[in-house]
């Protein structure tokens, strides 16, 4: 892959206050920006059967991203960076493979022209919308996941109510293909479409009509919008385009630093940095702020679509000539388990429901200011960044009754490095039982079982051949044995209990 390509010497264009040509400085701290974004590095190169036309991130950690090429949506496991379960209920080539926000059900367009909704874990089709007449290009779940939005290339809007299994609504209104459609958290029933007529047209669907139109000047292939549903951003053309929404469309910049044109967008999880990607094979980051160049990647072929992880681990670009270039940026394993823990903490919307009464004072304004801290790290992170495995889990293993976390992030991370049979090995009895006590504990816990199965795995492989020379290894291992049936067991009653329950809705939806 063609080395990083970072413009740090060129300026400001001349002319106009809010046109953007060439890159920006930022005196002091621009060495800080281009060491966070050269952090994304060790790319994996993934050969496809066609182009890469859409990447989609899950919301729900651990951020399965989902992407959509030539008749198939694949979705890759984050962690290996490798397909984990495929789509493949397509006549046609698949467009625009999107998550639910609660990352349980996927919708997808194509060539053939129906809207399909499938259950992630299990890959069951649920719906299949039919009523356009040309491709179905863009498919987005509304933010109150009963509703999908659909773009075609037959110039219309479909609105579709998936309890219902029925569209709602059909827009009309763009002259040519609808190639794109956003809408924010924060304004749910505002939506805004881009086409290939140069138009950005604003919808409010609870009346489902158009509300303001603006004029890309140029075929209009991405729209992004910001979380406050204020601030849209349009790609066309070689140039990026930002509106003011809540000023009636007001053009705030125009930012023109590619070469050819610019197919896709995407937004860091904190919403300070923007990035695009274009035919000219570059990915462009700007500081929102201001529209500023951050950074900018070379790729070796054009860029058609680009996805950022929420946590901000993972830039993956799809390419024309149908390869996938992932790049990652490595993470402490802190960092992780304080991410798991602010993921729980988010989903408890009732206690921040009555805590909100403490938060009712006036807010003048708001100032972010960044400072890079001296972080000491843990024991155990530092035996992790010196390759000592063994010492790292060990160490780990020490929070394993206070913070559980730890352990299994760490145990996590050597799953990933391939490093378990180093972790594991030369072990005797008195270093081996606080990894199996550890193990046999967690067997049955919901949000490690897998990962905790496979670990069980490989460390009884690794040493079957000991088995029966010590009473206490042998002990923990008859305890893990029992927790594993009593699993089964219940896993077993699950199963019989949905079959029961399939029976009987099948039976009242019979009647």
């Amino acid at each position: 892959m063609s080395a990083d390509y970072v413009s740090a010497s060129a300026s400001y264009g001349k002319g106009s206050n809010n046109v953007l040509v060439g890159a920006g400085g930022k005196g002091t701290n621009r060495g800080l920006v281009e060491k966070y974004w050269k952090g994304f590095k060790s790319p994996v190169i993934s050969k496809h059967v066609g182009p890469v036309s859409c990447i989609d991130f899950s919301p729900v950690f651990p951020h399965e991203y989902a992407i959509t090429t030539s008749t198939r949506v694949h979705i890759y496991d984050p962690e290996t960076n490798e397909i984990a379960k495929s789509f493949t209920r397509f006549k046609d080539v698949a467009y625009s493979g999107t998550y639910r926000k609660d990352g349980k059900l996927m919708v997808a367009g194509g060539e053939d022209p129906v809207v399909q909704v499938f259950e992630v874990d299990s890959k069951t089709p649920l719906r299949k919308f039919s009523g356009h007449s040309g491709a179905v290009r863009v498919t987005k779940f509304s933010t109150d996941n009963l509703h999908i939005v659909s773009c075609s290339d037959d110039k219309t809007i479909g609105f579709w109510d998936i309890t219902g299994d029925q569209q709602l609504q059909r827009l009309k209104g763009h002259t040519d293909s609808v190639r794109s459609a956003v809408t924010a958290q924060g304004t749910p029933d505002v939506w805004a479409t881009g086409g290939y007529d140069h138009m950005i047209k604003l919808w409010d669907f609870r009346t489902f009509e158009n509300i303001n139109n603006l004029d890309h000047g140029a075929p209009v292939e991405a729209l992004l919008m910001f979380p406050s549903g204020s601030i849209v951003v349009s790609a066309g053309g070689k140039e990026l385009k930002v509106w003011d929404l809540l000023s009636g469309g007001k053009l705030l910049y125009t930012i023109s630093r590619h070469q050819k044109t610019i197919t896709s967008l995407a937004l860091s999880s904190s919403g300070s940095q923007l990035l695009s990607g274009g035919l000219d094979r570059h990915v462009t980051v700007y500081d929102v702020a201001d529209y500023s160049l951050e950074y900018s990647y070379t790729f070796p072929a054009p860029v058609l679509s680009i996805g950022l992880s929420p946590d901000n681990t993972h830039l993956i670009a799809g390419l024309s000539d149908s390869t996938m270039i992932t790049r990652t940026r490595p993470v402490k394993v802190q960092d992780v388990a304080r991410q798991r823990q602010k993921d729980r903490q988010e989903k408890s919307s009732v206690s921040k429901y009555f805590s909100r009464s403490n938060e009712q004072h006036e807010i003048k304004a708001v100032y972010r200011v960044e400072v890079e801290k001296s972080v000491k790290l843990k024991q155990f992170d530092k035996k992790l960044k010196g390759f000592e495995y063994k010492h790292a889990l060990d160490s780990a293993l020490e929070y394993a009754e206070t913070d559980p976390l730890v352990a299994m992030s760490v145990l996590e991370e050597l799953m990933r490095r391939d490093a378990l049979s180093i972790a594991f090995s030369g072990r005797n009895e008195v270093t081996l039982a606080p990894l199996l006590s550890f193990l046999t504990k967690h067997v049955n816990d919901r949000r490690w079982g897998v990962q905790v199965l496979q670990i069980c795995d490989y460390l009884l492989d690794f040493y079957s051949s000991v088995v029966g020379q010590s009473a206490t290894i042998d002990a923990l291992l008859v305890k893990l044995q029992h927790q594993v049936a009593l699993e089964l067991r219940l896993q077993k009653q699950l199963f019989e209990l949905l079959g029961s329950l399939d029976m009987i809705l099948a039976t009242a939806t019979n009647a």
